[in-house]
């Protein structure tokens, strides 16, 4: 991603170039591009490239037009033909930020609804005196916000903002019970600009504005599943194609699923299609765990490079050799990070990746998150039965139901009852969000947390919309934390992609019937259906993940003296968002029966508590294990 940061002062103030380039030393060397500012009176931006594709050498700096809009643009615009022939524009004279400032001067700003694409911006309008914060549909790239004495400050990386802020206890009660986090960080008064929506800012007001919609009120019908197929294919090709365009290099996660397995696969066909030979094909990178029985993905992935006749990166990990101690007792050999969740094995992973990246010069990643969320990859058939009780459909539900039960050993009546509570907590937002908070969590942290949720189902639209529709819109948001670009690594920044996350893709997905999507005991039908010729059958057809259990306790288990000793005395307790000794009970009960029940909030607890502890200064860069990258470093090697 390249780089963005500003801010807006009150009236009386002005911002100046040297406020803007000390503003931009905490990125600088995330963006080698260079850095440019513009300060306009009391507005002021700066800009750091990091070009990724051809057309993003045409924007280096801040943008200003013919009446005095100052626009800060970082991604691309893949309809960019499209909206140019609208405007009446030379697409190959006119850069994306340009297409940007003519689209508001013609529409307002309903022109961000018309931009398809992976981007964000920072738009002030002279005329209006208002300042526009925008983000795409998927969050795709980030842009954090404050608004601190009537100073507006805003910036891509969470870098730029942080200044000894207190932290955010709602954010923490949330972390440590695994609730979506939202548009929270960890910093009070600090805020991600939310995914789909623009920010309207004001010196008197601050409005929050969708720009695209989540949760589908229209539907697509097709007379044959040949023609879903053909769709399907026809869009996911599209979507690959629009992020491997020429450009910066490219490196892809290939795992042994079928997400990240379908991208390389749709880019090797692309690829093939304009003439490239095997070394023109797309690199990848795959992350193994041999000590885990039910996440090994090494037999699936190798059998995807045999199938293309390219190697890859091998990167071995283990989630069982996790050291929880590392970051408290290694006396600055650790890396603190802005964020919770860093700890030894991601660190080992991260430097691992950083040599890859920097050793090849790689400055794209291709990620396969989203796949299993939007293709039917979860077996569950609720909204879809629920959908033919909303539509009175009773001679659907009946067969439809029957064939789950058959398929899942489920009386009929479970199934039924089951469906009709799914129904009512699509229509009743409140209770959509009533799940289990964990016990050691105090009344003040689940009042923080049940807020929290209320704040999340009064934004989510559900009139005229089936259940399937609501939950999709659920399942969106809570996708959107799961991206890794959010969670950026401290030595590289690469620019991450992501095809399932495609909007042309994404809104065709949401607007077909939910059975093309994933039939008992088939799950994701529509995929297998469209991309069987593509993807190697051992990958198309394996059985759904296990989730990764064991590594995670065996660490837990191994370190369970030292986890005890940090749960004797939390900073979480001093924050009054817990109670050590309901965590410790929690803790003990999970290492003696072995009840996963509690296992990630009581992982996100342990995590949140060590960051809180850590030193907030990195101090110094810990040793590159050699041995976690295993085989020849050429990944053109074919064998």
């Amino acid at each position: 991603m390249s780089v963005m940061f500003g801010m807006k002062k009150p009236l009386d103030q002005r911002v100046t170039d040297e406020d803007l380039y000390a503003y931009g030393l905490p990125t600088a060397s995330y963006a080698p591009d260079g850095t440019a500012v513009h300060s306009l009176g009391r507005v002021g931006m700066g800009y750091q490239p990091y070009h990724t594709h051809l057309r993003s050498n045409m924007h280096n700096c801040p943008t200003i037009d013919r009446n005095g809009n100052l626009l800060t643009f970082d991604g691309r615009i893949d309809n960019f033909l499209a909206l140019c022939y609208e405007l009446g524009k030379n697409a190959a004279v006119t850069s994306d930020a340009a297409i940007v400032l003519n689209a508001f001067e013609r529409w307002g700003s309903l022109c961000f609804s018309k931009f398809v694409g992976d981007w964000a911006l920072t738009l002030w309008v002279a005329s209006e005196s208002t300042l526009y914060l925008a983000r795409d549909h998927a969050g795709s790239r980030t842009l954090y916000f404050q608004n601190c004495a009537d100073t507006v400050r805003w910036a891509t990386y969470i870098d730029t903002l942080v200044d000894n802020q207190q932290l955010d206890e709602a954010y923490a009660a949330c972390y440590s019970a695994c609730q979506r986090l939202g548009e929270q960080t960890p910093y009070h008064g600090i805020t991600l600009v939310p995914a789909g929506h623009y920010l309207e800012i004001r010196d008197s007001s601050f409005r929050r504005v969708p720009h695209w919609s989540w949760v589908a009120t229209n539907s697509i019908s097709y007379e044959s599943a040949a023609d879903y197929d053909h769709h399907f294919v026809e869009l996911f090709r599209q979507a690959v194609s629009r992020r491997i365009a020429p450009g910066a290099r490219i490196l892809s996660h290939l795992s042994g699923g079928v997400d990240s397995t379908s991208i390389v696969c749709m880019s090797d066909s692309i690829r093939r299609g304009e003439g490239a030979t095997v070394d023109g094909l797309i690199d990848t990178i795959s992350f193994y765990d041999d000590t885990e029985p039910n996440w090994n993905e090494e037999p699936y992935f190798t059998a995807t490079e045999r199938a293309r006749g390219k190697r890859g990166f091998h990167v071995g990990i283990s989630f069982a050799k996790q050291n929880y101690a590392a970051p408290m007792y290694h006396d600055g050999d650790y890396a603190s990070h802005l964020w919770p969740g860093i700890d030894d094995a991601y660190i080992q992973r991260e430097l691992a990746v950083r040599k890859i990246l920097a050793d090849h010069e790689y400055r794209v990643v291709l990620s396969g998150i989203g796949g299993d969320e939007l293709l039917g990859g979860v077996p569950t058939p609720l909204p879809e039965l629920a959908d033919y009780l909303s539509c009175l459909k009773i001679r659907a539900l009946m067969s439809k139901g029957i064939a789950w039960c058959l398929e899942t050993h489920t009386p009929i009546v479970h199934m039924l009852y089951d469906t009709a509570v799914f129904w009512i907590a699509q229509r009743l937002p409140w209770l959509r969000f009533a799940t289990e908070l964990p016990p050691w969590l105090t009344n003040k942290a689940r009042r923080m947390c049940l807020g929290r949720r209320r704040e999340e189902a009064e934004l989510l639209p559900t009139r005229g919309a089936l259940p399937s529709a609501i939950s999709n819109g659920e399942m969106w948001w809570l996708l959107q934390e799961t991206l890794p670009h959010l969670l950026p690594s401290p030595w590289e920044r690469p620019e991450f992609r992501y095809p399932y996350l495609d909007r042309d893709l994404v809104d065709f997905l949401f607007t077909i019937p939910r059975r093309e999507l994933l039939r008992p005991g088939r799950r994701r039908w529509l995929m297998r259906r469209a991309l069987r010729d593509l993807v190697p059958e051992l990958v198309i057809e394996r059985p759904r993940k296990a989730f990764l259990d064991r590594g995670p306790l065996v660490a837990l288990e191994n370190h369970q003296t030292t986890l005890r000793r940090l749960f004797a005395s939390p900073a979480l307790a001093d924050y009054g968002l817990i109670d050590p000794a309901k965590l410790t009970l929690a803790f003990g009960r999970l290492l003696e029966s072995s009840d996963l029940k509690w296992l990630s909030p009581i992982i996100s607890t342990v995590n949140l508590e060590i960051w809180l502890r850590g030193n907030p200064t990195r101090t110094s860069t810990p040793a590159y294990d050699d041995s976690l990258v295993r085989g020849e470093p050429a990944i053109s090697r074919i064998h």
